[in-house]
């Protein structure tokens, strides 16, 4: 297979719905989402087995891998990120790492010309906001993680009658409906984003054989409850945070 012809293998694990995408700089030539409901490394490996075999490449076929890194799932976009990883060392091919909320905003923006807020599910009473100018097709500002009643403030602030939609307001709806009066809710349909957006993006990120860092945006379980579960097994909680690595960088 010739160069310009080889295709890009994309792998988005970021939330539930677990996409796997394969097709060249002109043409998609696979395309697979599956609801794996924590099952991503179960799933995942496999799926990636048959979607090449059934086109007839192997990894050193590809042109490069390119993976979600977040935000996300920690599990999802660990498992994602590593997965990609293996297959990218194995085959000496470079990676490129993908932005997720993007990545959704992409879908609608194509669509309207109003802004648009993407709100991802993050954990119980926790979302991820960025807010997207559908005209211009760029962000207001950097991805956040914050609480529901922050993130209501955050979209409401300037009282238009902006666009929201994502995983993040599919929970507890009707709190959101109820609080976001005066914004249009997108059709759940735009919370996951099309394969042709993922074998685009793939194309058009830089692609190197640098690791491809997580983009978590919040501290992960372990880190906020640390002291607890420090005392939980006898041990002195200041000396476990002096001895662990500060990973307040997220991007």
């Amino acid at each position: 297979m010739c160069g310009q012809d080889k295709p890009a293998l994309v792998l988005n694990t970021a939330e539930s719905r677990v996409q796997l995408v394969v097709g060249t700089r002109k043409k998609l030539l696979f395309a697979q989402q599956t609801d794996v409901q924590a099952r991503t490394m179960q799933i995942l490996p496999p799926a990636i087995d048959l979607c090449l075999k059934k086109l007839g490449l192997r990894p050193h076929d590809l042109e490069r891998i390119a993976v979600v890194r977040g935000p996300g799932t920690f599990t999802g976009v660990r498992v994602g990120l590593s997965i990609a990883l293996g297959l990218a060392r194995g085959a000496d091919l470079p990676m490129a790492g993908l932005d997720y909320l993007s990545l959704l905003a992409q879908g609608p923006a194509r669509l309207m010309q109003e802004k648009m807020w993407v709100c991802s599910y993050a954990r119980q009473n926790l979302v991820n906001i960025q807010a997207f100018s559908a005209a211009r097709k760029n962000a207001f500002g950097p991805a956040q993680s914050m609480s529901k009643e922050g993130a209501v403030q955050a979209m409401t602030a300037d009282g238009t009658g902006a666009c929201v939609f994502g995983s993040g307001i599919r929970w507890n709806q009707s709190w959101w409906s109820k609080h976001l009066a005066g914004m249009h809710v997108l059709d759940p349909i735009w919370d996951n984003p099309l394969p042709e957006i993922l074998l685009q993006a793939a194309w058009q990120e830089q692609a190197s054989k640098a690791y491809v860092l997580p983009a978590y945006l919040r501290p992960s379980d372990a880190e906020t409850h640390l002291e607890h579960i420090a005392r939980e097994r006898g041990v002195d909680p200041g000396v476990v945070r002096e001895t662990i690595p500060d990973f307040e960088c997220r991007s």
